[in-house]
This record gives C-alpha cells, structure tokens and sequence, in this order.
C-alpha cells in the first residue's frame, strides 16, 4: 500500500510517474552497521590516508577539528582541576618532543629526557574518560600553532584522532591479534612519515587498554593462551618504535588499572 500527501492532486497519469519514483528509493536498513565505518573510507580516501583496509576495521579516524566535539571539553566538569592538569600535561609532553626533535635525535639529552608522549587515565566506568580524551585531541589541535605549509595542503584537517577498538583487535585465530596491532600501528607510522601530514598532529586513543596490555604475569598464572602475552609484547615494542616520530601523542583509558602490566604503566609520562 502506498500513500501520499498531495496538496495539489496531479492527474492520474502524473500520478503513477510520481508514485513509481517513490518507490524506487531503498529504505532497506540492513546496512546501517557499516553506514560510520563506509563513510569512514570515503572520508580516508578522500584525504589519501595509508591506511590499509584491515586497520579501517579496527579503528576509527575523525579530523580535527571536528564539530561532533565542538564544545565538548566545556560540557566536562571534574574535580581538583583535572581538567587542567591533565592538558597541562599533554602540552608540556608536546613541547619537550618538540625540544628534543630540535637537536639531534639519541644524543645525551634524549637519555636524560625521556618521553613516550603517553598518558594513561584510569577510573570506574562511566567517569568520562574516553569522552575527555576526545575534547583534550580537540582542544589540543585548536590551541596549537601550526606553519604556512598549512594552506598548501589545500586541507582544514589540521590533526587526526585515531580511536583503536581494542575489541576488535582480538581474533580467534592464533597471532592474528598481535597482527592487527601491529598492522595499525604500521599504518600510524605511515601517516607521521608522509611529507604531505608532517605538520599534522595525530592524537590515538586506545580505549580499555586493559584488553590488549593486560599484565602477562596473571596471564601466565593463570595458564591462559600465549597469544595474549604476545599482543601485550607488540603493544610495548610499538609504542618505542614511535620515539623518533615527534608529532602524535597517545591517550589511553582503563576501568582496572591494577590489571595491567607494570611495562605499560611504567611507559605512561603521566597517571
């Protein structure tokens, strides 16, 4: 049965012309799962991101500065100025890789400063922390300079939030989630190598870290898969692979911060 509000009823030959165009429009929702994750791709590809597409599964990408999180970190209300102390940090972390890129890479300054450019926070769930991360990544590219080169990229993204589905990452099959980690993190070093995004900043947040850097200790002792001390060893190894890059900075979340593995934590610039 179809029905239409006519205000002016045409004839009845016009009619059926506008009633078989009607019904040639799709309303077949069994897509909609993969509506954010296609408009994903067209949007990468649209700014010619190396990303390959099995790291588009496990992950999800928004340029900065972005009006989904316009106004976001002024809606956020903590306590002690958490706020504050928290983007204090992230600038001072910036700033002292900025310094250190500014001399010569593994000289003796780089031994005394040492600088992972991550930030680990921690609470119950529902606290806000994935949502901050997300208004700090916003505040952040807003507040930073950035040079001239901008304009010639003919580009407004300025910065990139790269959110990793930690849930995801985990496959069935064994030492094919060390793979996907390893895959995304291959990936990340592309876009901070590429000439055309050397002056954009890229923000990653790994949400419930505890999933993928869970302490291998307990994971042993528990006689659980060696998979997962595998991912947590990639994890580790990846995240000092990115040193010599100066322009990211990670955010992680976590509900069981007594979970995870004390190489992680001890790699945190701030808790």
């Amino acid at each position: 049965y179809y029905f239409y509000l006519l205000s002016n009823p045409p004839d009845f030959e016009s009619s059926n012309i506008l009633t078989s165009e009607f019904d040639k429009i799709d309303l077949d929702d069994s897509n909609t799962e993969n509506l954010e994750e296609s408009t994903i791709v067209k949007d990468l590809n649209k700014y010619s991101l190396p990303f390959a597409e099995e790291t588009l599964k496990n992950v999800k990408v928004t340029r900065l500065p972005s009006t989904e999180l316009d106004g976001l970190w002024e809606s956020l209300y903590f306590e002690n100025n958490v706020k504050q102390k928290i983007f204090s940090h992230g600038e001072a972390s910036t700033k002292i890789s900025d310094f250190l890129h500014s001399i010569t890479y593994n000289n003796e300054a780089t031994k005394v400063l040492e600088n992972n450019k991550l930030i680990l926070l921690h609470g119950p769930p529902g606290s806000g922390k994935t949502t901050l991360c997300r208004a700090i990544a916003q505040k952040f590219v807003i507040r930073k300079k950035y040079p001239n080169i901008m304009a010639s990229l003919n580009t407004d993204c300025k910065g990139l939030l790269i959110e990793l589905s930690c849930a995801r990452i985990f496959s069935r099959w064994f030492g094919e989630s060390s793979k996907n980690l390893e895959s995304i993190f291959n990936d990340l070093k592309r876009i901070l190598s590429s000439p055309e995004y050397q002056h954009v900043f890229v923000y990653v947040l790994i949400d419930e870290v505890e999933t993928i850097a869970g302490s291998r200790k307990e994971i042993l002792s528990k006689n659980e898969s060696s998979d997962s001390v595998r991912v947590v060893n990639t994890l580790l190894t990846q995240i000092d692979s990115l040193k010599p890059y100066k322009n990211f900075f990670i955010m992680a979340t976590s509900n069981l911060i007594d979970s995870l593995d004390p190489a992680f934590v001890d790699r945190a610039d701030g808790v």
